[in-house]
């Protein structure tokens, strides 16, 4: 959930010992640091952990059981925002699956920071066409993706338009991970969260397969390439809060998942969310 300056002061403390928040505004507990944190971001304001910031909104002072937090200068009022037809929490390692019409806007949002997402897509209504990598980089003459951009199926057609970035850098190059990764990249002898397997099993309930070859798109990932080609992985850019903004330009198969893989999320596995709105109406 992304959080405005009108939901700062929405939260009502829960008993101590339950050591959560309750936001007012989506009706439901998120951890203290966490949700402070997004809600701040979204505001404006920086927030570092251990430090006191001293104001209010609107004269309601945000606090939470042992620590204080509040922001330089009041924050006005704003209206209320548009509410998402649909809300969905994936945990830390595992995925879901979605329809999307074509006009609506999914929201992914990167709910503490530092959280990598595959996404894969399949038209709605003719499941041989499909997300594909080498038709996106083709047409956008590029492997880093951001605002602007349009991600193509196939069949050469439009599936997605990225309308909102708020990393910036996202790319179509890796492979969902899988079991065979992990036992190739990290030794793994045991079964293994994986995003292929997310993706698979969500999928399917829509009736669709993920394709073996599938290259999913990889938001918040975070490589650099040198001059002779080597990639490195970086941990992502994203912040608690952030979020990109997909309108779909056809009636879609969504699969999202958060993912499983080691390196690429600096060995920290946190949630992702997803919200999709109707057409013409984003918060």
């Amino acid at each position: 959930m992304a959080f405005s300056k009108a939901e700062i002061a929405s939260v009502a403390t829960l008993p101590r010992n339950d050591d959560s928040h309750f936001c007012c505004h989506c009706e439901r507990s998120v951890a203290i640091y966490p949700f402070i944190r997004r809600c701040f971001a979204s505001a404006g304001l920086a927030l570092t952990k251990g430090k006191k910031y001293e104001s209010s909104y609107n004269g309601t002072e945000v606090n939470s059981p042992g620590m204080d937090f509040r922001a330089h200068g009041k924050i006005k009022m704003t209206s209320q925002l548009p509410q998402p037809a649909k809300q969905l929490h994936i945990p830390a390692q595992t995925g879901t699956a979605f329809t999307i019409k074509q006009g609506q806007t999914a929201r992914i949002i990167d709910v503490t920071g530092g959280q990598v997402a595959d996404l894969f897509c399949i038209a709605e209504h003719s499941h041989d066409e499909v997300l594909s990598s080498g038709h996106t980089i083709d047409y956008n003459g590029k492997i880093f993706f951001s605002e602007g951009d349009v991600l193509y199926s196939s069949k050469s057609n439009p599936m997605l338009r990225i309308t909102t970035d708020r990393v910036g850098k996202h790319i179509m190059l890796y492979a969902p991970c899988s079991q065979e990764m992990f036992a190739k990249s990290y030794g793994a002898t045991e079964m293994h969260p994986n995003c292929f397997e997310n993706l698979t099993s969500s999928l399917v309930q829509y009736g669709v397969r993920l394709p073996p070859l599938a290259i999913p798109l990889n938001l918040f990932m975070n490589i650099e390439i040198s001059q002779s080609g080597k990639i490195s992985i970086l941990p992502p850019r994203s912040t608690a809060g952030d979020y990109v903004d997909l309108r779909a330009e056809m009636d879609l198969v969504v699969g999202v998942s958060a993912c499983a893989a080691g390196v690429c999320n600096d060995f920290s596995w946190t949630p992702i969310e997803v919200e999709i709105y109707q057409m013409g109406v984003l918060p």
